[in-house]
């Protein structure tokens, strides 16, 4: 063999090797794709409580929010159960949709005109939100919303959503709050 044959099986070799490992870094760090919006309620659930749902931009979050959120309460029972989260991955799915939550609902109550309307919409939303928390999590006695909500937890909420709509999460939490929805 040649010394310039030799050079070019060496580059050849080098390319296809960087290729390879680059091929395979690529393979194990992208992870699982994102579960389709019509996929099991379960997977989304899941995918919620885990750490890349946050990284996805607003728009997502809330289109899998909205999702989970027109289940009916048998269908949110069953996949909830389906799901298999241990407490931590609850308090991590509650926590990763609570803003996506408060996007989808404070968008849809401030679309409306103060007034009747909008006040059915508030009240229908307070008595449905402790129920449903309570049936994604099993029960009243592992409801991460059973407690009453102090000003830290109001606090500690708004100043963790973005700060183009945290007086709209101030004025959407204190009316559901008047309304008891976060009360068993």
């Amino acid at each position: 063999m040649t010394e310039r044959s030799r050079r070019r099986w060496t580059i050849i070799w080098t390319a296809v090797l960087v290729v390879g490992i680059s091929a395979l870094v690529y393979y194990v760090t992208r992870g699982e794709p994102d579960p389709a919006l019509d996929g099991p309620p379960e997977k989304i659930i899941v995918f919620i409580a885990g750490d890349r749902f946050t990284t996805l931009p607003e728009q997502k979050q809330v289109a899998y929010v909205e999702r989970i959120t027109k289940l009916s309460m048998p269908e949110l029972i069953i996949a909830a159960g389906a799901a298999k989260l241990n407490e931590e991955q609850r308090r991590q799915a509650f926590s990763n949709g609570r803003n996506a939550w408060l996007a989808l609902h404070s968008q849809e109550c401030f679309k409306m005109p103060p007034g009747p309307q909008r006040d059915a919409y508030l009240d229908d939303l307070a008595q449905s939100v402790p129920v449903r928390i309570a049936a994604a999590n099993g029960g009243w006695a592992r409801n991460p919303g059973n407690k009453a909500l102090t000003p830290k937890m109001v606090k500690d909420w708004i100043e963790s959503v973005p700060p183009t709509r945290r007086a709209l999460a101030a004025e959407f939490a204190s009316e559901l709050e008047k309304r008891g929805a976060f009360k068993q």
